[in-house]
């Protein structure tokens, strides 16, 4: 049991794996750039919410069979074998769900850091 976060059809998805049941809802944008993307996920109650460098990317509800408690993550791999090909960098679990402002912020002061 646990999440899954990663590439499917070149667009970030993520899942919920539970028992008996597994569960993916896809962003909008096409990641697969050779760009540097922040990526944040929130989820609660079955419902998620994707941003790519600070904006709202998709969403999605229903994702049913996970346990919000589950200590599994799966990072850059699908179930189908397929492995993800790029950096990833600087990965977090949040104890709480952030809003739309504290994520563009983030994204904002990450961006002036790195000079992204």
């Amino acid at each position: 049991y646990g999440y899954e976060i990663s590439l499917r059809s070149s667009k970030l998805s993520f899942g919920v794996h539970g028992p008996g049941a597994t569960a993916f809802i896809s962003g909008n944008t096409n990641v697969d750039d050779d760009i540097r993307h922040q990526v944040a996920i929130t989820y609660s109650n079955g419902a998620v919410i994707f941003y790519l460098d600070g904006v709202s990317d998709g969403s999605g509800t229903n994702l049913a069979g996970g346990n919000e408690t589950a200590e599994n993550l799966i990072v850059g791999w699908a179930s189908t074998f397929d492995y993800f090909g790029g950096i990833i960098d600087e990965i977090g679990k949040i104890a709480k769900v952030l809003t739309a402002l504290e994520i563009k912020n983030h994204y904002e002061i990450t961006r002036r850091i790195y000079g992204v």
